[in-house]
C-alpha cells in the first residue's frame, strides 16, 4: 500500500514537472547566450534526478525485500532447527528417565539380592550348626552303644555313671529295639547303687539332685520319668549320702513295676587324700 501511494506521487510530481517544463518552454523568452542554464534546461536536469533517485529507491526497496524475504527464510528455519532440538532433548529426557528407573530398579533388585544373599547365610550356618550338633549326638551314641546287647522291646543301649563332686553323673540312653507304632512309651529310669555305709556293706536307691525341696515320697523321687517314640538319653545327677561309697550303680528302666532292662556300671574309688 504504501508503495502504491510513493508510485502515484511520483506520477502526479513528474506530470506537474513536465507540465511547468512545456509551460516554461512555449512562454520563456529566446535564451541568451551568456545568462546559464535555463529553466527548461533546470527542469530537465531535475526530472533527471528524480528518475535517479527513484531508480535508487527502488534498488534499496528490492534489497529491503530481499532482506526481509532471507530474515523470514532464517526465522523460519531457526524455528524449524529449535523446534527439531527441542524434540532431540524431550527424547533424550525419556530415555534418561528410563534409564533412572532401570537404574533405581537394579538397585531394588540388588538389595533384594543382597538380602536373600545375608538370609541363605544365617539359614547356611544355622544348618551347619544343626549338623554339627547332630553328628555329635550320633558319635556320643555311637560310643555308648555296647556290642552284643540282647534286643528287647526297650532296652539301656549305653549307660555311664561316674563320681562328679559330692554327687554322681549319668549318661544313659534307652531305645526301642522294635517298631513303635503309634503309641508312645511311657516308664521310668531308676538308680540303685551298692557300696559300703559305717564300714557295711550297703544296697540304696540313688534320687536325682533336686532343684527345689519336693514333698514327693522317696519312692517317687527316685523315678525319673521316661516318655519317647523310638529313643531317649537321659542326663543330671544323683545326691549321694555323706556316709555312703558307692562301689556300683544298676541302671533299670520300668514300665509300672515291671523292670524291661537293667544295666550295671562299676565305679572307680575315690583316692583317699594323704
Amino acid at each position: 500500500m504504501a508503495r502504491s501511494g510513493s508510485f502515484w506521487a511520483a506520477l502526479v510530481l513528474g506530470t506537474a514537472l513536465g507540465a511547468g517544463a512545456t509551460f516554461a518552454w512555449l512562454h520563456e523568452p529566446p535564451p541568451d547566450p551568456g545568462a546559464g542554464p535555463t529553466l527548461a534546461e533546470q527542469v530537465e536536469q531535475l526530472l533527471g534526478d528524480i528518475d535517479t533517485v527513484t531508480a535508487e529507491r527502488d534498488g534499496l526497496r528490492g534489497e529491503l525485500d530481499a532482506a526481509g524475504k532471507r530474515e523470514a527464510a532464517f526465522t523460519e528455519a531457526a524455528a524449524q532447527r529449535v523446534k527439531e532440538m527441542d524434540a532431540v532433548i524431550d527424547k533424550w529426557r525419556t530415555q534418561a528417565a528410563a534409564l533412572q528407573s532401570k537404574l533405581e530398579e537394579s538397585a531394588s533388585r540388588l538389595a533384594v539380592a543382597e538380602s536373600a544373599r545375608d538370609h541363605l547365610a544365617a539359614e547356611l550356618t544355622a544348618s551347619q550348626q544343626e549338623v554339627a550338633a547332630l553328628q555329635q549326638n550320633l558319635a556320643f551314641f555311637e560310643n555308648l552303644i555296647p556290642a552284643g546287647t540282647k534286643p528287647g522291646p526297650v532296652s539301656i543301649r549305653s549307660a555311664q555313671v561316674e563320681p562328679d563332686g559330692a554327687h554322681l553323673r549319668y549318661r544313659v540312653l534307652i531305645m526301642r529295639n522294635g517298631p513303635s507304632g503309634d503309641g508312645r512309651f511311657k516308664g521310668s529310669l531308676r538308680f540303685m547303687a551298692t557300696g559300703t555305709r559305717r564300714g557295711e556293706s550297703a544296697t540304696i536307691t540313688l534320687e536325682p539332685v533336686a532343684s527345689a525341696p519336693t514333698s514327693q515320697a522317696a519312692s517317687e523321687r527316685a523315678a525319673i520319668p521316661l516318655e519317647f517314640q523310638q529313643y531317649q538319653r537321659a542326663d543330671g545327677q544323683l545326691a549321694l549320702p555323706e556316709d555312703f561309697v558307692p562301689e556300683s550303680v544298676t541302671v533299670r528302666v520300668l514300665e509300672g513295676r515291671k523292670v524291661l532292662s537293667e544295666h550295671a556300671v562299676g565305679l572307680t574309688p575315690k583316692e583317699s587324700s594323704p
